[in-house]
């Protein structure tokens, strides 16, 4: 029931104001309804964030009860009165998300969880609270417009694009891996990809995906897998390492291509040199075969090219005619001496290997197999796959970089700071400050100017953050108006002199607008020593927000140094 105690004890007064000081620091609406047995309704209790949240006075709700429903879009009543019957009906809980419009004209988020309780008069009481989600909202919107991006990006691919969890449930697959194996997304996704596999090859693709992991990220293999007509086909997989911020495997992405072709060749190089010449002039891989050159000691300093096939012509642009009977150092002069070791490797121990190689010279990444046709000899099977490696970057450019400022992702910083901590922790004396920024009043900024002015003022307050950095100091966003910087080799002292610069710099620079006043900007800074004792990077990080609160609640525009 709604009661009124009109003369409340002072002991109860007391009592009566702390709830009310406690409820009022609560950041959503609290509420209390009565639905009386006739269907009228009241409401008995209305906390003030019931201002913010609608801009509409708790006198004004208590005078009106229906001035908060009105807010809501006319869209979303149906769905709202809808919730409401079922959750009367059965006296379960209520749950219930809608926009709304205030008076002032803007659109928000809410979120209404109520515990509706029957009374013995036939009335209903609804206890329950109203949470602004908008932010929420926003962010989840902007992932679906990065998750647009990314699958725009992987699904015009011919590669075969897909990602895995370490039981190698698959999360994603791209068009070109359901069109390869013959299968849908629905099919596909939720499975293990080991029934792709034949049964033989299980324990070798367990084998290499165990490999993954924070010191050893990436994974080159090549395996079979069965269609669903029944062909088998051998891939080969690039597999990428996706860490937590603990540096540990969460999920794995890999990119494949059909290397049957390549396969096929080599078995048929070492059956007969007929097959050898007729596949050596069809095929679409490029192959080079090549002598090792060695030394007066015994030792490989270069390698002669003996034949290549059009396939080499059209991939690098080097003819035959250009090429063979001379040397790599003669065709590429800025041959890097790891490479002429690489595949003398080859040559020496008769030991097959794959890897990438990137030519500077040719501007072009090619994957390659080399392998020894006889002592002294190596020959390479490789195809141009810089295309796909372009996509690779690019995928981690996403996974690694905030969206709106091209910063360093929460995540990646994060890796980045437990790096420099993992650095303190190995090296005595070494010296390294973290700062932790927030934009003073950037809400007022966001509700008076627009949140895309805001984007822009983010953007700016961004490119000034960077132009100050040296070139081994990290940044990254964190969250709405909140930044990171890490310096390394910086004691606290330093940090404080480069902070006050930083805050200048941006107090001194206003964001101009296409009309209407240019938009002053200040930040609030703490700084923080990161220690070598630290147990993790949450140490220091608790250390940089202490210290940055203190320059808030000093006033703002400030830097404050985090003591102890």
């Amino acid at each position: 029931m709604c009661s009124d105690i009109s003369a409340p004890g002072q002991a109860t007064q007391t009592s009566l104001k702390s709830l009310e000081a406690l409820v009022e620091a609560i950041p959503c609406v609290l509420y209390q309804f009565r639905v009386h047995a006739d269907g009228a309704w009241q409401f008995c209790y209305l906390s003030a964030v019931v201002e913010t949240l609608f801009e509409i006075s708790v006198e004004e709700a208590y005078a009106d009860h229906n001035a908060l429903t009105r807010c809501i879009l006319p869209e979303d009543r149906s769905a709202h009165r809808a919730s409401i019957r079922q959750a009367t009906r059965n006296l379960t809980l209520w749950d219930h998300e809608h926009r709304i419009r205030t008076p002032s004209g803007r659109i928000k988020w809410v979120r209404g969880r109520a515990v509706p309780r029957p009374e013995p008069d036939g009335g209903v009481l609804w206890s329950g609270t109203l949470t602004d989600i908008t932010q929420h909202k926003e962010k989840v919107q902007q992932l679906h417009r990065s998750e647009a991006r990314y699958s725009a990006i992987v699904e015009g691919q011919t590669d075969l694009v897909c990602r895995f969890l370490p039981d190698r449930t698959l999360t994603f697959v791209n068009q070109a891996y359901c069109d390869y194996f013959g299968q849908g997304r629905d099919v596909l996704l939720s499975q293990d990809f080991i029934g792709l596999v034949p049964e033989g090859e299980h324990p070798f693709v367990g084998a290499k995906i165990a490999e993954c992991n924070a010191q050893h990220p990436i994974n080159i293999y090549e395996h079979r897998v069965r269609r669903a007509d029944g062909e088998v086909r051998w891939v080969q997989w690039t597999d990428q390492a996706i860490l937590d911020e603990r540096g540990l495997l969460v999920e794995l992405q890999s990119v494949g291509r059909d290397v049957t072709v390549q396969r096929q060749t080599e078995a048929a190089l070492r059956a007969s040199e007929t097959r050898f010449r007729q596949l050596f002039n069809a095929m679409d891989t490029g192959f080079a075969l090549h002598e090792l050159i060695l030394d007066d000691r015994g030792q490989p300093f270069d390698y002669r090219f003996v034949g290549v096939n059009p396939a080499f012509e059209r991939l690098t642009g080097l003819s035959a005619s250009a090429v063979i009977g001379r040397t790599i150092r003669e065709v590429l002069p800025d041959i890097e001496p790891v490479w002429i070791e690489t595949y003398a490797q080859v040559a020496m121990t008769g030991m097959p290997s794959n890897f990438e190689h990137y030519t500077k010279t040719l501007d072009k990444t090619f994957g390659v197999h080399a392998y020894c046709p006889q002592v002294g000899q190596f020959a390479c099977l490789f195809a141009d796959i810089s295309e796909r490696k372009r996509l690779e970057a690019s995928l981690v450019e996403l996974a690694t970089k905030d969206d709106l400022t091209g910063l360093a992702n929460r995540r990646h910083f994060m890796s980045r700071l437990a790096e420099e901590l993992a650095r303190l922790k190995r090296h005595d004396g070494h010296q390294a400050a973290l700062l932790m920024l927030d934009l003073d009043h950037f809400k007022q900024i966001n509700d008076t100017f627009g949140h895309s002015q805001g984007d822009v003022v983010l953007r700016q307050c961004a490119t000034l953050m960077r132009t100050v950095l040296r070139i081994n100091d990290q940044i990254g966003r964190i969250g709405g108006e909140e930044f990171v910087i890490l310096l390394p080799d910086t004691d606290p002292a330093a940090a404080r002199i480069f902070a006050e610069r930083l805050r200048a710099t941006i107090e001194q620079t206003p964001v101009e607008q296409p009309k209407g006043p240019a938009i002053r900007v200040t930040i609030s800074i703490g700084v923080a020593e990161l220690r070598s004792q630290d147990t993790s990077i949450d140490d220091a990080l608790t250390r940089a927000d202490a210290a940055l609160y203190q320059a808030k609640n000093s006033g703002r525009n400030r830097v404050s140094v985090a003591q102890g």
